[in-house]
């Protein structure tokens, strides 16, 4: 229904210009020398050996330009607008719990003051980790998805008959705030996450999926979103405007977690307050 109302979750404007880009870029590629070690050229790449490969059997071509468009600009939202997402909510968290701010602010400080940022020394900051993946808990970018049954599966003590091709939703963010695995959800507590207690079993947090099907980038978007911490925590200080909402409102039609009226902050130099 959505293709013929000419609906869709995602913001038209911004959809076509960002896949212009794309069109703009797929070109020059093709029509120089030029290459680049990214995503859009593995996939042209791959497009041109599925050409090559397709006509010696005489079969259709599955990369074409609308897949590669189609493709690069899920890459683009998958990795970037939910790692923003996870960035704006923590620093409404860190307005909001001042207290866990300056907790945060010194636990940065003491381990990196210093010292050159790396993978290793980034995985040292066990609290920032657990912050963050608290924030995730609270607000999963994605607060549902959707798999489809490969076999019929009856569900344990019940009648109920799941078949082969029924769709299965799975509530994301109401499993992260059950009461019966996480005590005290709606409490902002990131000790959770360290140590032994965050060694609960994988399909009880989601927020990057779980199984063969998580997220390809959940390394990846733990490591930005971390060194993004550590330089807004080192040189801002985040606190409560007449705008903030707590507690927020969320956007009821978006298809990723939104607050309705966004997500509004004070932020103050920590130089100039020095």
């Amino acid at each position: 229904m959505f293709k013929y109302l000419n609906i869709s979750f995602m913001n038209a404007e911004s959809t076509n210009e960002l896949v212009r880009i794309l069109k703009a870029a797929k070109k020059e590629r093709r029509s120089g020398d030029k290459r680049r070690n990214d995503f859009l050229q593995l996939l042209i790449d791959a497009a041109q050996n599925d050409n090559d490969y397709s006509e010696s059997i005489q079969s259709q071509t599955l990369l074409d330009d609308d897949t590669i468009d189609a493709q690069s600009l899920l890459f683009l939202i998958a990795g970037y607008e939910t790692s923003s997402t996870l960035l704006s909510f923590a620093i409404h968290i860190l307005a909001t719990k001042p207290e866990i701010q300056e907790k945060l602010r010194t636990h940065v400080q003491e381990l990196t003051d210093g010292k050159e940022m790396s993978y290793e020394l980034l995985s040292q900051l066990t609290y920032l980790e657990g912050f963050l993946l608290e924030v995730l808990r609270l607000y999963p970018p994605v607060a549902r998805v959707d798999r489809v049954c490969t076999k019929t599966y009856i569900l344990p003590g019940t009648s109920v008959q799941i078949d082969i091709g029924d769709v299965v939703a799975i509530p994301i963010y109401g499993i992260q705030k059950d009461p019966d695995i996480y005590p005290q959800p709606e409490e902002f507590i990131p000790e959770r996450f360290i140590g032994e207690k965050k060694n609960r079993p994988s399909h009880l947090f989601l927020a990057f999926g779980a199984g063969p099907r998580n997220c390809i980038g959940l390394r990846f978007a733990m490591y930005s979103a971390k060194l993004s911490m550590v330089t807004l925590l080192k040189n801002f200080k985040f606190s409560v405007c007449p705008k903030t909402e707590d507690p927020i409102q969320f956007e009821k039609r978006g298809f990723l977690l939104k607050a309705e009226k966004g997500l509004w902050v004070r932020i103050d130099s920590l130089t100039s307050i020095v």
